[in-house]
């Protein structure tokens, strides 16, 4: 049974009149506030837990009665301070609030999520209109649901702790169903229900958050959403997105579509750069293959026409290295006379262009350009990092030869092609080498499953995986976090 609550409330205003505190006039009104602020709290954390105690008597009809069991699981006093504290993050939610809880889908035995909202929302046509629209665009991909409390809470708390501007109690997670981003990457809308026209939206890939507040007033403005929406699940390159959703003017920029079409191929990491106003510059490399460490910086050329005989602006292509900075290589196209001229946007924007891209990476020769520790630096990980230098200090007797290096972007890639389906966060980073007495070895790092939180969600930690097969002997498996005590199975 769910013990029973004492839900007598006592008046923090009454108590100081009764014990007759002396408060000086000039910060009265202050202090007033604070105890009305405070009293409001107390009567939140009641109702959180009058309405969480109370589950077990209200009619389960509705949530079936073989979770009975699961049940009990929701109303156990940690559950309850999650609960209360998320709430008390939401700066407009009030105590007469109204709370719905309901059973999410089973996902093992004796185990279920709940999902605790705000009943009700603002009625906003606009709104409702543009997820059906986005809906139908994405193919029935991209679809919306109303924000757990917790999950609004938590996310004021800690996502934007810093931030003036928090997420509302009527909040709507937009984004594609059946795993196409991972949980980190996500879109919300939030709600303030005494002006529909004033929306909160809060973008995040992965670290990267952004929260911005403004007015939606026509249907253009929702069309515009709308297709901000759409366009950001496409290419998932946040400061692209961010940058688009602050400044209008992108969407007129004739750069964009090239940046937006670079990204949404999947092979390129875009980057733009900071603080910048107009679209005239960005950057991109390679995300898996060979030679990642190379960089691609496109500039608008601020000449006449960049030796051509076109008007229209024209783009430098400049190489560089992010392991070798002395590196710099112009690339350029031809004209119809032959000569060599820089790009037009139209030459960058084909398919074309990312072929020859790709042609040159493949073909590059680091060693006619003296650059070394590719290997080092494609590794993203610091962890995985100092494992393979742990590798190359390894004594010369022992013949250890480090074969392929394998960033999570290139294991993705050739599990894919080896008829395997990763999830789309998989993230392992991979050295495979051999040595004296050892046909093979894989040192991994990776990130493995855990248990689950406390709302049920599956955390993740990264450990090393060392897969090997001694001579003579049986394909192995160690697992651990202390790189050397793996080693030492190996006699390493």
């Amino acid at each position: 049974m769910a013990k029973k609550i004492n839900t007598k409330r006592v008046s923090l205003l009454d108590e100081i009149e009764k014990n007759e505190v002396f408060i000086p006039e000039s910060i009265q009104h202050d202090v007033e506030q604070q105890i009305v602020n405070n009293q409001q709290k107390f009567d939140k954390s009641l109702r959180i837990k009058d309405l969480l105690a109370g589950v077990k008597s209200k009619d389960t009809s509705k949530i079936q009665e073989k979770i009975e069991l699961e049940t009990d699981v929701l109303v156990q006093p940690e559950e309850i301070d999650i609960v209360e504290k998320a709430v008390n993050d939401i700066p407009n939610i009030d105590f007469n609030d109204e709370f719905v809880i309901e059973p999410t889908t089973k996902t093992r035995k004796n185990y279920t999520r709940y999902k605790i909202t705000i009943k009700g929302g603002p009625r906003n046509v606009e709104f409702a209109k543009m997820l059906s629209e986005l809906k139908k665009m994405s193919d029935g991909k991209i679809v919306h649901r109303k924000c757990d409390v917790r999950s609004i809470g938590i996310t004021n708390d800690n996502q934007l702790k810093n931030s003036d501007v928090k997420l509302l109690k009527y909040s709507y997670t937009v984004k594609p169903l059946g795993g196409i981003v991972n949980k980190s990457t996500r879109i919300i809308v939030s709600f303030d229900a005494q002006n529909l026209d004033a929306i909160i939206i809060y973008m995040q890939k992965g670290r990267d958050k952004f929260i911005h507040q403004f007015n939606v007033t026509t249907n253009e403005e929702w069309d515009y959403i709308r297709d901000w929406i759409y366009d950001f699940y496409e290419t998932l390159n946040f400061k692209l997105a961010k940058y688009k959703l602050v400044n209008r003017s992108y969407d007129t920029s004739p750069i964009y579509q090239t940046i937006k079409n670079l990204a949404k191929t999947r092979k390129f990491a875009v980057t733009l750069p900071n603080d910048i106003d107009s679209l005239e510059r960005f950057k991109f490399k390679p995300i898996n293959g060979l030679n990642t460490h190379l960089i691609f910086n496109v500039v608008k050329d601020t000449t006449k026409n960049g030796g051509g005989f076109s008007m229209e602006p024209t783009f430098k292509v400049i190489v560089t290295s992010d392991i070798d900075k002395k590196l710099y290589l112009n690339l350029s196209a031809k004209s119809e006379f032959g000569n060599k001229v820089n790009f037009t946007l139209a030459q960058l924007n084909t398919d074309k262009f990312y072929k020859a891209v790709d042609m040159f990476c493949k073909s590059f020769d680091n060693e006619v350009y003296n650059i070394d520790d590719i290997n080092y630096n494609k590794l993203s990980k610091l962890a995985s990092k100092r494992a393979y230098n742990r590798l190359l200090q390894v004594d010369e007797s022992k013949n250890l030869v480090i074969r392929k290096v394998l960033n999570s972007d290139e294991t993705r890639t050739e599990l894919i092609e080896n008829g395997y389906n990763p999830k789309k966060d998989y993230d392992a980073e991979n050295i495979v080498f051999t040595m004296d007495g050892l046909v093979y070895g894989i040192l991994q790092y990776s990130a493995i499953s855990g248990d689950r939180d406390k709302r049920g969600y599956l955390t993740r930690k990264y450990k090393f995986k060392l897969m090997y097969q001694l001579e003579n002997g049986d394909n192995e498996t160690e697992i651990s976090t202390d790189l050397d005590k793996l080693l030492s199975v190996i006699g390493i």
